[in-house]
């Protein structure tokens, strides 16, 4: 079992669980529970222990174990009301209307000018708002977690970061011009190469985010989450 190899390696090399834990970004306390079997290591600190010791899977894991952690895993979660955008569809292009049959009442140039500019800015509104529902109704904005990958698809926009990158998730309080979002940070981003993944707190189900950030800790222990509690 993994549990007696680990302590056996570290006998072997005559480690402390302090030691190995330096060794593994763990503690001695993560090292023990490990040991004894309290706790299941996560794919990605198999894949450290197995580059660290130079053994690989058939040497620390028995027959059970390489096929549980063979297992393909796969969680995604999709936006949860997905009427909201209708009710925007529906204004926008009620104002559009509006403001058209103004348009025709209208002989001063600048006032023209404004109302066919309003015109112009619902109509854009009412159409990002159509393709936002369609992109909702049909399940393509999501968010998936697979193996060691998170993937988040917007509208645009489709970015698929490593979990052994991820160093914080952080959940932002509402401020101006702003909405409350979430922050997931790489440790791979700079400053000319923005790689963090983030998106609305409303896009997606409280419980389904709490989901979301468990299984990103099961997979890598290291990552810090930040205003949890502000959600």
């Amino acid at each position: 079992m993994f549990s007696d190899k680990l302590k056996r390696y570290r006998r072997d090399l005559g480690l402390t669980q302090r030691d190995l834990g330096r060794k593994l970004d763990l503690s001695k306390a993560a090292i023990g529970q490990l040991e004894t079997g309290l706790k299941e290591p996560s794919r990605i600190l198999l894949e450290k222990i197995y580059k660290i010791s130079g053994k690989n899977m058939n040497w620390w894991l028995d027959k059970n174990e390489q096929f549980k952690f063979n297992q393909t895993f796969k969680y995604t979660i999709y936006p949860d009301n997905k009427y909201k955008a209708i009710f925007p569809i529906l204004f926008s292009a009620i104002f559009s209307i509006v403001l058209i049959f103004a348009l025709t009442d209208r002989s001063n140039t600048l006032e023209v000018c404004i109302i066919f500019i309003a015109v112009l800015l619902c109509l854009m509104c009412t159409a990002y708002y159509t393709v936002l529902a369609y992109y909702l109704f049909k399940n393509k904005i999501y968010i998936t977690i697979e193996d060691k990958y998170i993937e988040i698809k917007k509208i645009s926009t489709t970015k698929r970061v490593n979990i052994a990158n991820i160093t914080e998730i952080e959940f932002t309080v509402r401020a101006r011009g702003s909405y409350p979002m979430v922050i997931i940070k790489c440790d791979n981003s700079t400053k000319y190469y923005y790689n963090d993944l983030y998106f609305p707190q409303s896009w997606f189900a409280k419980k389904d985010i709490n989901s979301m950030v468990d299984n990103l800790k099961k997979s890598n222990e290291n990552i810090w989450v930040i205003g949890r509690g502000n959600m």
